[in-house]
Parts: structure tokens; sequence; C-alpha cells
């Protein structure tokens, strides 16, 4: 997958995956499987997020630095910052209610970002077959949480899935959910 994208954005991803593999050694230096599971799916989803975008016609950069934080993807020409997160199995609050709160988090953290530079802001939520989140519940996270009432820096929100089944291998269903009143609004199509 590396190879389908350019400099500097395959070198930090090379890096992203390396400091991954680092951060879950235990003391004794040996590599704990949930936790390096878990991290390396959410790189993984970060990755074919990008791949899709590529597909799509645009030209995401990988792990770029503004404003002093580092996104997951930003592609200049589109004026596109996009953030990635895996919504995984577990927690303690119900699933829409922890997405809403994610996205939320994350508008926050780029919101200043957002409006200072002019960019279109779109969050991608992976629903973890095992999390129980499908594109209805990511939707009624948007709407439950008033995430495109709030947060009108948030251009709009990507759930996607890994399909299943023997002719689905590898493959991912992509659905956007567009938000009206959004400061800069974008139309994906993944």
């Amino acid at each position: 997958m590396l190879a389908r994208f350019g400099e500097p954005s395959r070198s930090r991803m090379r890096a992203k995956i390396n400091a991954d593999r680092a951060a879950v050694r235990d003391q004794a230096g040996e590599t704990t499987t949930e936790q390096a599971d878990a991290t390396a799916r959410h790189t993984y989803h970060e990755f074919v997020v990008g791949l899709h975008l590529q597909r799509a016609g645009l030209q995401p950069e990988y792990n770029c630095k503004l404003d002093g934080k580092t996104s997951d993807w930003f592609d200049e020409r589109a004026r596109l910052l996009l953030e990635v997160f895996t919504c995984e199995r577990g927690g303690t609050t119900a699933v829409p209610a922890r997405v809403a709160s994610r996205i939320a988090g994350k508008v926050r953290k780029y919101a200043e970002t957002v409006r200072r530079h002019g960019l279109c802001f779109v969050v991608a939520v992976y629903g973890d077959t095992l999390s129980g989140l499908a594109a209805a519940g990511c939707e009624e996270a948007i709407h439950n949480g008033q995430l495109f009432v709030e947060h009108r820096e948030l251009s709009g929100v990507i759930y996607f899935a890994q399909l299943s089944g023997m002719n689905h291998t590898g493959a991912y269903a992509f659905t956007y959910f567009a938000n009206p009143q959004a400061y800069r609004p974008i139309e994906l199509r993944l």
C-alpha cells in the first residue's frame, strides 16, 4: 500500500509503522498482542482512507504539521484536513455517544486551524465489526450529538467499514454525511 504514495507521505507512513511497533513494547521488550493489534488497526485504517482519497482524485499527504498539530491527512489543493479514528469494541458508554464525543473532540482540536486557514475538515470513522457501529449508528451520533449544529467547522463525516464475504476481500464501503451548515462544505465520493 505504501508504494502508492509519494514522498514525503511514504516516509511518514513508514515512520508511523515503526513508531507504533516501538510504542507497544512492554517493559520486558515484548510486544503486547492486544495493544499491538489495536494500534496496527488504527494505523491501517488511516492508510485505507488515504488510499481511497487518492482514488477519488485527491492528493492527500500523510501526517502533515499545521499550526503545531499533526493531522492524519491534508490535501493542500482541495483545502482538506482529515482525521481518522476507529470505533473499537468495548467501552462504558453507548457506541453513538462515544462516536459523537470523539468527533467533537477532533473538531475542538482543529477548529482554530480550520478557521484560520479556510479549510474543510472531515472526520472518518471506521466501524469495527465487533463495536456494532454501522452507518446508521454514525448518522445517529451526528444528529443526537448535534455535531453539525454545534460544530460548523466540521464539513462532514465519513463512515467506512470493511465489506464481508468471499467476493469483498479487502473492499470497503464508504458513506459520506455532509454538514449542510459547514463553514466550508465539501462533497466527497469515495
